[in-house]
């Protein structure tokens, strides 16, 4: 039985907790490992832990993390880095080594800017909207497949931060994701003053009514509070984009049957394992309407993230036709002419 089965299976659903468009279930378990690490805002307030860009020039797909300290660090997948050249997200979850300098993936989420506001990264208070995160992550998974790097579609990733600001009314002049943060921050702190989290509590199931929803699952109750503000500001973004469209004819009892139904379609999915960028393993799976990847270390589930996602919310046509419905002229020369400049 692969770790993430076992993890699911200590796993207890708690009571819903709903607010707008956007639901909630806390997950409770015992602690699962005993490992000793620092998350990454810990790591960066004390010092320990520096993000920079690889060189002088700059790499869009990876920075230089160095971790000067005695514990490793935790990265967690999707979590926002501010500065340097431009910002980015962590394409997966890693633990990086104490004393350990490790090259990480990341996907650009700020197009037109390449010049350095900073020589060191700090990190947002968020990870990327879950539904970029989730295409992200199908991306990750398909590449990594295939025997190549850890690396997303960089251009569609623009291309989906590009469409979400224009329907939320919230373009920057160099096409920032943070931007619609900045925008909606009212709105987005009224999410976060809507969702608590409980004591004990190690994970989450977030669902948005009529589109996709996810779940980051943790070995601790410490690693869930920390990251429970970042992620309900991820789901929390959609849930005001894509809410509109929610059918909100969803019962309490529907919502707890479609998070039941998620994590059995999670512990039924063929894990493939990787040797992980970092410490430990790379658990990666993948269905035909599910993405998701989990991070093993010491034989134990460090974090599980994975999305549900069906063809009529996916929000994405693959087909050449429907590429070129999607993308302007205009976009699709800036990100071509972005990637050979960076890449």
């Amino acid at each position: 039985m692969s770790v993430v089965n076992q993890r699911l299976e200590q796993v207890v659903l708690g009571d819903l907790q709903r607010f707008g468009s956007l639901s909630m279930v806390p997950l409770f378990a015992e602690a699962s490992s005993k490992l000793e690490y620092s998350l990454l805002d810990e790591a960066l307030a004390d010092g320990t832990a520096v993000i920079e860009e690889v060189s002088e020039s700059g790499s869009v797909p990876e920075l230089l993390f160095r971790n000067t300290g005695t514990k490793p660090v935790f990265v967690v997948d999707g979590e926002e880095l501010l500065g340097a050249k431009q910002n980015r997200i962590v394409n997966i979850s890693i633990m990086v080594p104490a004393k350990t300098d490790l090259k990480i993936p990341v996907s650009c989420v700020e197009a037109g800017r390449w010049n350095r506001t900073s020589r060191q990264f700090k990190s947002a208070s968020r990870t990327h909207f879950a539904a970029g995160r989730a295409r992200k992550m199908r991306e990750v998974n398909a590449s990594m497949n295939a025997g190549r790097a850890r690396r997303s579609d960089q251009g569609r990733v623009w291309s989906e931060i590009d469409e979400k600001a224009e329907r939320m009314q919230a373009r920057s002049s160099t096409s920032a994701a943070a931007e619609m943060y900045n925008v909606h921050r009212a709105s987005l702190d009224e999410y976060l003053d809507a969702f608590h989290v409980e004591e004990g509590q190690v994970g989450t199931v977030f669902m948005i009514e009529g589109h996709n929803h996810g779940i980051d699952l943790f070995d601790s109750s410490t690693a869930a509070v920390a990251m429970h503000p970042k992620l309900v500001e991820s789901y929390a973004l959609d849930a005001i984009d894509f809410g509109k469209d929610g059918k909100g004819e969803e019962t309490d009892e529907m919502l707890m049957t479609r998070a039941n139904t998620f994590l059995k379609q999670i512990a039924d999915a063929q894990k493939q394992p990787f040797a992980a960028i970092g410490m430990g393993k790379d658990l990666r799976f993948e269905g035909e309407e599910l993405t998701g990847g989990a991070l093993e270390v010491d034989d134990q589930c460090v974090h599980l993230c994975a999305f549900r996602l069906d063809d009529e919310n996916d929000g994405q046509d693959d087909t050449d036709q429907g590429r070129e419905r999607v993308y302007s002229t205009t976009r699709r020369t800036r990100i071509r002419r972005n990637l050979d400049r960076r890449n």
